[in-house]
């Protein structure tokens, strides 16, 4: 079932490229997401150096891990394991801010240099969500179900 969700519900949608992050907005209010979207994108992309982390204290509120240093190696049955456990670790500081209950992480090779990451997180009182990140070569691509994009 598909949370039928008000136009100006949840956070904005925060598109991340290359060139850092942009919000899209329709009729002057931003493209909103459940908030969900976000928060495992940001946990997994965002570099552990970056600026921002300079104005929290408490560790668990800090962006930036292990995962953006685990995809940068060849891929092994080894390194697929050190990519499942650097996004586990990476979004678990999620169900320590109590944003999820659950989080699971499978990490697959399809083919020579695709790598496929599938995240399942299960917020409070809601039905699990899930996402398919798919890198091949250096670009990731982002699919969830009722994803913020949708309203692009």
């Amino acid at each position: 079932m598909t949370t039928i969700m008000n136009r100006f519900q949840g956070d904005p949608k925060i598109v991340i490229d290359e060139d850092g992050a942009e919000l899209t907005f329709q009729a002057g209010q931003p493209v909103m997401d459940r908030g969900v979207e976000n928060a495992v994108i940001l946990s997994l992309f965002t570099e552990s150096e970056w600026i921002g982390n300079t104005l929290v204290t408490r560790p668990t509120q800090k962006f930036g891990g292990r995962f953006l240093e685990a995809i940068k190696q060849p891929i092994t049955v080894s390194a697929l394991n050190d990519i499942r456990n650097a996004a586990l670790s990476d979004l678990n500081a999620l169900i320590e801010v109590g944003l999820f209950e659950e989080i699971d992480v499978a990490v697959k090779n399809p083919e020579s240099k695709k790598l496929s990451v599938l995240i399942v997180v299960k917020p409070p009182g809601s039905e699990l969500e899930v996402f398919l990140l798919t890198n091949n070569g250096l670009l990731w691509t982002f699919q969830t179900i009722d994803p913020a994009s949708a309203r692009l």
